[in-house]
């Protein structure tokens, strides 16, 4: 988390609008990457 809120601080966004979207960001990361696996699975 700290890492994240660095680098989008770099980016301009500021650490409090950061820290309140990172959940979601992180949330539709793991569904991406568990739909990514099921699809490799099919193959």
């Amino acid at each position: 988390m700290p890492a994240c809120l660095a680098m989008t601080e770099a980016q301009g966004i500021p650490t409090s609008v950061a820290a309140l979207l990172l959940p979601f960001w992180e949330l539709g990361l793991l569904q991406a990457a568990a739909r990514n696996r099921e699809t490799e699975g099919k193959s």
